[in-house]
């Protein structure tokens, strides 16, 4: 299959701190909190929010993530979700790759948002914001979640694929749980 290839396109920017128009400032709140020791999978939470990204092979030709959301829209509500992401998939969601050769990849995406890359009903991501498993309002209530990436973020993903000598996972663990 051939790659396609779509520029990135900006999207509408809001706000004094110029963030996506489809992305929730709470996406700023998100934090490693979790880095399992035997380095298959790792949990961001918010004031509101809480994903869980875990290795997961299904058989030899299906490896990949289950990544998993809630959002706590009200003392009585929320909402949930898991999709699965390939390895490339998570490279891409994660800031640590700006392209994606998969079907999936959907270029109407960015150029009806704007993003850097995005993946149908998976991800869509502008520079460091992140939401999965598609735009939003940027509001209350959407049934998605929002993520700044920062590098701790992108250390933990890398984990997940050996990237890392044991001791310096061990050490991102400790600093995730401070």
């Amino acid at each position: 299959m051939e790659d396609t290839v779509v520029y990135p396109r900006d999207p509408e920017l809001r706000g004094i701190f110029q963030v996506p128009k489809w992305w929730y400032h709470h996406g700023d709140k998100m934090r490693l909190t979790r880095l399992s020791e035997d380095l298959q999978s790792f949990t961001l939470e918010g004031s509101a929010a809480k994903l869980e990204v875990a290795y997961a092979e299904f058989s030899e030709d299906c490896k990949g993530f289950l990544v998993s959301w809630e959002v706590r829209l009200s003392r009585n509500e929320k909402v949930n979700g898991t999709v699965f992401f390939t390895s490339e998939t998570l490279l891409a969601a994660f800031g640590l790759a700006d392209h994606h050769s998969m079907s999936g990849y959907c270029p109407w995406l960015i150029k009806e948002y704007g993003g850097t890359v995005a993946y149908q009903a998976r991800f869509i991501r502008w520079k460091q914001y992140l939401n999965i498993p598609h735009p939003g309002t940027g509001h209350n209530g959407d049934p998605n979640i929002s993520i700044e990436i920062d590098k701790q973020i992108q250390d933990a993903a890398l984990a997940l694929f050996g990237e890392y000598e044991h001791q310096e996972a061990k050490n991102l663990f400790s600093s995730a749980t401070e």
